[in-house]
Parts: structure tokens; C-alpha cells; sequence
């Protein structure tokens, strides 16, 4: 082999490992941000915590996972561009369907939501018909007694 190509095999197992670095640094930082959305999912309590820390839980677990793999795959970082037209077809339909299970996600998590709301919106009813009636018979009370007061001093 010429001393050309043992150079470009160096430079691109050189790119492989800063690729590689570079996606366990952004897997370390994910890891480190799911922490801390874990630590504020679990202050709320995991049923009354915001629809967007679990959106965003789901989102850096699914990232993770992406990193993991790309990680523990034999396959280089850059292998799209190897594939050729094909490989990439392959490709994009996979992320296609990574979209397709984060919107069902998303789809899931509303849903939930809504029907959260809907309880919520019933029993904030029943409290607020309570205290109208409780204001209602008050003024109805003191009407009555101003009244009597107005009637006995004429």
C-alpha cells in the first residue's frame, strides 16, 4: 500500500474516533439532562408532572438509545455515504419510522393529558357550584336581614 493510502486510512479512522467521541459526549450530556428531567418528574409526581418533561424524557431516552446503537454498532459512524442511494433509502426509513413512534408517543401522552384535564374539569365544577351556592344563600342571608333591619326602623 502506498504512503497515501496509509494516510487517508489514518485520517479517516482519526475522523471515526472524533465522530465517535463526539457522540459519547452528547450521549454523556443526554444522560446527564434525563437525570435531572427525571429529578423534576418525580418532584410533580409522575401522573401531575408536565406533558412537556415527559415529552422530553421520551425524547432524551429515544436519543440515547440512537447513541448506544450507533456506539455499540460494528458499522462506522459515516457509513451513510458508503451505502450509496440504497443504504440512505434504508436509512431514511428508519428515521421515518423513529418519527412515526415519537408522534404516537406524543398522540398517547395528549391523550392522557386530555383525559387528566377532563377529571380535573369535573371536579373543579363541583367545587365552584359549592361555593356559587354558598354565595347565593350569604347574600340571600344578608338581603334578608337588611330587610328586617330597613323594615323595623321605618
Amino acid at each position: 500500500m502506498s504512503a497515501c493510502g496509509v494516510f487517508w486510512i489514518g485520517l479517516a479512522n482519526e475522523l471515526a474516533t472524533d465522530d465517535i467521541e463526539n457522540i459519547q459526549r452528547q450521549r454523556d450530556a443526554t444522560r446527564q439532562r434525563l437525570h435531572v428531567i427525571q429529578r423534576q418528574i418525580a418532584h410533580f409526581g409522575e401522573r401531575w408532572a408536565p406533558a412537556h418533561l415527559l415529552t422530553e424524557r421520551a425524547e432524551a431516552q429515544a436519543a440515547i438509545e440512537k447513541y448506544e446503537t450507533v456506539l455499540g454498532s460494528a458499522i462506522p459512524p459515516g457509513v451513510g455515504d458508503e451505502l450509496g442511494a440504497g443504504g440512505r433509502f434504508v436509512l431514511l426509513l428508519e428515521e421515518f419510522r423513529s418519527l412515526r413512534q415519537s408522534v404516537v408517543l406524543h398522540g398517547v401522552q395528549l391523550s392522557e393529558h386530555i383525559a387528566d384535564t377532563a377529571a380535573y374539569r369535573t371536579r373543579h365544577k363541583v367545587e365552584h357550584d359549592r361555593d356559587r351556592r354558598l354565595w347565593i344563600v350569604g347574600v340571600i342571608l344578608i338581603a334578608v336581614v337588611l330587610a328586617f333591619t330597613l323594615g323595623r326602623l321605618l
